[in-house]
C-alpha cells in the first residue's frame, strides 16, 4: 500500500501482467485481449512506443536501414503486451488498424511523439482518439516545471513507479 496524491489515502497496487509477444500463440492471445478491451468502452487502453533514441528519431533503426520504433506497447491497468516492433511490424500494423477502426479513446504520455513514431512506421493512427496525460498534467499543474511521465509517476506513486523505465 502507498499514499496516492496529497490526500494521504492508501490504495493497493494492482498486480500487472506484462507479456512479451514472441510467437504465433502469443499473437492470438494478444489480439483476443485487444478485441476484448476495445469492445468494452469503459476500459482505459494505453499505447506507448520506444525508439532507439529520441535524438535518432529521424534515423532508421541502427544496422538495419529500416524502422524507428524498437518496442510497441499496448495495455490496460492490469495487462500489458510488448511487441518487438521491427520483428513483428505487420502485427503492430494490424493492432493499430484494430484500434483505429474502433474509435476507442487511447491514452498516451506524450502523444505527439508516439503518433509521430507511428506515422514514420506507416502504422494507422487517429489524433482524435488520443488522450494525453502529459497535456492534462500541464493544464492542471501549470505552476510546475516538470511534466514528464517519470516525474508524474514518482510524485504521485513513489520511486517504484519509474523503475520500469530502466528496463525499457
Amino acid at each position: 500500500r502507498l499514499p496516492l496524491f496529497a490526500k494521504k489515502e492508501y490504495h493497493e497496487i494492482p498486480s500487472i501482467v506484462v507479456n512479451h509477444m514472441t510467437d504465433l500463440d502469443d499473437i492470438h492471445e494478444m489480439l483476443y485481449d485487444i478485441e476484448c478491451w476495445l469492445a468494452d468502452r469503459t476500459t482505459t487502453i494505453c499505447i506507448d512506443t520506444e525508439t532507439y533514441s529520441a535524438d535518432d528519431l529521424w534515423k532508421p533503426w541502427p544496422g538495419t536501414g529500416q524502422g524507428h520504433c524498437r518496442l510497441f506497447q499496448i495495455g490496460t491497468a492490469d495487462r500489458v503486451w510488448g511487441v518487438e516492433a521491427q520483428k513483428w511490424h505487420g502485427v503492430v500494423d494490424e493492432i493499430c488498424r484494430m484500434v483505429w477502426r474502433s474509435e476507442h479513446p487511447i491514452v498516451y504520455a506524450n502523444c505527439k511523439y508516439d503518433l509521430h513514431v507511428m506515422r514514420k512506421e506507416g502504422w494507422p493512427y487517429s489524433p482524435a482518439q488520443a488522450e494525453d496525460v502529459l497535456i492534462l498534467h500541464r493544464l492542471t499543474n501549470p505552476e510546475l516545471a516538470f511534466h514528464n511521465l517519470k516525474y508524474i509517476a514518482e510524485t504521485h506513486l513513489g520511486g517504484w513507479a519509474a523503475e520500469g523505465k530502466k528496463k525499457l
